[in-house]
């Protein structure tokens, strides 16, 4: 039976490694479902065509699980990423899969469907978990965002329709996520080995291992820690030891780069998104480093952290209001 619901807005994200469909309702309330795509064991990833294959064959059927819940009489816009970043030139083809069917749903109800980024989709997502007001948003701030494909740090701010952001640092190498799921499929774990190698990390009593952080002013390096962690492996150090040490690491590196920023940089806020942001070692290694610096750390709910269409769906009614408010026309392209 379909849901007696008010207006609502809808949200797709086709990421490298996640579908996902998401609904938000005038009060904020939220429905979400994601699928993550599966990987053969061992291996460490999806090539861009395999993944996109594997979109197009679950958003059926996760789309019909959405039309039997809710009446698309009250859906009132759609918000779907289309590429990585929001700057000229981003582009992989995963997105094309979430871009086609919003669009094809978009022209057949003859509905607003409001195009982002990745990028601006997690921001959103982890301002909307939090509860922070968007006022603290128009000023510059920092996003950080941590996922298997990508390390950078950005400098953003509010804007009416979505955000505008600037890349200020990164990691030169590896990714953080990358680095977490190598090591999790060396120790047998499959992959993505994010939330794997957390429980096992979090089993470590003496955590005193060590693992040294590369920075290059405010950019980093994660590619050599691979291989001074699996050295300690090859040594016997206990596996939960090295993963605790892995993820205090990359909870290091990240505030000798903010603080480095901090330097140049005039923001109060610092906002957490990716999967890797959800890890609850890095994140008390981040809240404890910069506790001194009087910023405001701003993380959400794990669910609101790894990849999801939650922050589309919020982007479409947070955009489609404002252009309402001062008389904006939107339509599907």
């Amino acid at each position: 039976m379909k849901k007696e619901v008010k207006p609502y807005w809808l949200g797709f994200d086709t990421s490298v490694y996640t579908t996902s469909i998401a609904t938000i309702l005038e009060n904020g309330e939220i429905d979400y479902r994601r699928n993550v795509l599966p990987v053969k064991p061992g291996e460490r990833g999806l090539r861009q065509s395999e993944a996109l294959f594997k979109h197009i064959r679950r958003l059926p059927e996760m789309f019909n699980e959405l039309s039997e819940q809710y009446d698309f009489r009250n859906l009132k816009g759609i918000g779907v990423s289309v590429h990585p970043r929001p700057i000229q030139g981003s582009y992989m083809p995963v997105f094309e899969g979430g871009k086609a069917i919003a669009h094809v749903l978009g022209d057949t109800l003859d509905i607003p469907v409001i195009e982002v980024s990745h990028q601006e989709n997690h921001i959103e997502a982890i301002v909307l978990g939090s509860k922070i007001d968007h006022d603290k948003l128009k000023n510059k701030f920092l996003a950080i965002h941590f996922s298997g494909g990508t390390s950078e740090i950005l400098l953003a701010r509010l804007t009416e329709n979505g955000y505008f952001i600037q890349r200020i640092a990164g990691s030169l190498d590896l990714k953080a996520g990358q680095l977490i799921d190598r090591i999790g499929i060396r120790l047998g774990l499959q992959f993505p080995a994010g939330a794997e190698l957390e429980k096992i990390a979090l089993k470590a009593t003496q955590k005193d291992i060590i693992i040294p952080s590369r920075s290059h002013y405010k950019d980093f390096h994660f590619s050599g820690q691979e291989n001074y962690i699996n050295n300690l492996l090859n040594k016997g150090v206990p596996a939960e030891e090295v993963a605790y040490g892995l993820f205090k690491m990359i909870g290091r590196t990240l505030n000798k780069s903010i603080r480095k920023i901090l330097e140049d940089e005039d923001f109060n806020v610092v906002v957490f998104s990716g999967g890797v942001m959800s890890n609850s070692i890095i994140r008390d290694e981040i809240r404890r480093k910069l506790k001194p610096t009087g910023l405001e750390l701003i993380f959400a709910p794990a669910e609101y952290s790894s990849d999801n269409a939650i922050g589309n769906a919020a982007l479409a009614r947070r955009v489609l209001s404002n252009a309402k408010k001062n008389s904006i026309s939107f339509r599907t392209e």
